[in-house]
Parts: C-alpha cells; sequence; structure tokens
C-alpha cells in the first residue's frame, strides 16, 4: 500500500500537499492525523500538524456525517467513562466550519459538574481528548473526519480571550 507522511502549518495543508503529491482524492485515500500542532503564542511555540496519507486499495464509501457524530459521541463517552466522568453529558452541536473550503466539523459539547480537570491548563487536556477522539473515529471509520471536543463552551471563551489580549497588544504597539 502506497502512503506518505507529511508535516505542514495545519492538517488541512498537509492534507492537500499529500494529494497532490499522490495525485489522488480525498476520497481515493485514508488519512491518519499523528499530531495536530499548535499555532503558538505569536508564533512562539508553533509545531507543524503531522498526517500519515494511505491510498485505499478498493473503493470505501464515506461516512454520512450522523455516522460520524454517532460514533464520535459513542468514543467520547467511552473515554469519558474511563477517566471517571461517567456522570457527564455530550451533546452533538450545529457543525462548525472551522475554515472556508473545509467540510464542517462535527462539535461535542461535554456538560457536567467540575469539568476544570478535563481542560487542563490552558485547554492541553481537552486538545488531547480530541486528538484521541479523532483518531479513534478515524480509525473505526477508515474516513478522516474533524471533531471538535469541548467543555461548556470553554473553546469560545478562550478564542474571546485571545482576540483580546491580541487586540490590546496591537493597540499598544500601535500607540508606541
Amino acid at each position: 500500500m502506497e502512503s506518505l507522511e507529511i508535516s505542514a502549518r495545519t492538517v488541512n495543508e498537509a492534507v492537500e500537499q499529500a494529494l497532490a503529491r499522490l495525485g489522488k482524492t480525498r476520497d481515493e485515500v485514508d488519512i491518519s492525523v499523528l499530531a495536530e500542532g499548535s499555532r503558538g503564542i505569536l508564533g512562539i511555540g508553533h509545531e507543524d500538524a503531522r498526517i500519515l496519507v494511505s491510498v485505499r486499495q478498493e473503493r470505501e464509501r464515506a461516512p454520512t456525517p450522523a455516522q460520524v457524530a454517532e460514533v464520535a459521541k459513542e468514543v467520547l463517552e467511552e473515554i469519558l467513562a474511563g477517566m471517571g466522568y461517567a456522570d457527564t453529558t455530550v451533546e452533538l452541536m450545529p457543525p462548525a466550519t472551522v475554515r472556508a473550503g473545509e467540510p464542517p466539523a462535527v462539535v461535542l459539547d461535554i456538560t457536567g459538574d467540575d469539568l476544570g480537570a478535563l481542560i487542563g491548563r490552558r485547554g492541553e487536556t481537552l486538545s488531547s481528548i480530541q486528538f484521541l477522539v479523532n483518531l479513534i473515529v478515524g480509525r473505526r471509520l477508515r474516513h478522516w473526519s474533524r471533531i471538535v471536543v469541548d467543555v461548556e463552551g470553554y473553546r469560545g471563551r478562550r478564542e474571546e480571550t485571545l482576540r483580546g489580549l491580541a487586540q490590546r497588544m496591537a493597540d499598544r504597539v500601535r500607540a508606541t
């Protein structure tokens, strides 16, 4: 089986590079995300995303978004139960478009009591859980789908905080 490991700034860029090098479409390959990478803060601490792309031997049908959502919810609930968070609720949220030109992501939101440990320091634990869910679902369905895991809207609040910080820094730079 022909396969290729690619590193790029984002998972999407890595997928595009791999597809171009292999001369295949997204439906003709299996994509495994090895590392999602990180943007760092203001470019410091940037890590590239890494993926493994394998050409499919036989033509497989891509799962429907509903199938992806069902399997993703099941996987997340299994992970949470294994971590001792069996009393949490996992809700399917409206799909989110992460970037233009990308298929919408399946969004799962975890609700419950005392979930700070699931978020971790600056969202590190949450990102790790999301990575595991993406990896397991990709293996089970033999198809890569973008799945976003959130805890009671943490990602949106964190994004707003970072936008505010960036705006304040830009204002300070303009002033000086």
